[in-house]
């Protein structure tokens, strides 16, 4: 079992000429195996629609021991209309609440790991909530 995953970070790169921002989940791992990240499954929501791109994980091998923590990062390119629209959402924003946000309860983060008998197992972990980006 992977505990609930906590979001430590937002990073927004809206003016890059191609748009993204980056975000870091962060899990404890609850088995008592070691857990390996394996891939990202999903699409995070903005304005009640997918996002065009997959988000992907933006490191090599992430090895998470026993009752151990580590983040990931993990980058969503948007495309430059919808970056635009998430900068004029923020510019005109007076309050947290008015914030833009995007949807993340349909991304998936899978792990594997080896159990007592060598075979490989896959933990499915789900990301929930929203992500204020400010």
């Amino acid at each position: 079992m992977v505990a609930p995953p906590q979001l430590i970070s937002v990073l927004l790169h809206l003016d890059k000429p191609e748009p993204y921002f980056d975000f870091e989940p962060g899990f404890t791992n609850a088995t008592v195996f070691e857990l390996i990240f394996s891939h990202i499954e999903g699409r995070t929501v903005y304005r009640a629609g997918d996002l065009s791109n997959v988000p992907a994980g933006m490191f090599k091998e992430v090895r998470i021991p026993h009752a151990k923590y580590k983040t990931l990062s993990v980058r969503q390119y948007l495309t430059t209309d919808t970056a635009a629209q998430i900068e004029e959402t923020r510019t005109a924003a007076k309050t947290y609440d008015e914030l833009p946000s995007v949807g993340l309860s349909k991304i998936f983060v899978i792990f594997t790991y080896s159990n007592h008998l060598g075979v490989q197992k896959t933990v499915r972990v789900s990301l929930s909530g929203d992500l204020r980006l400010r």
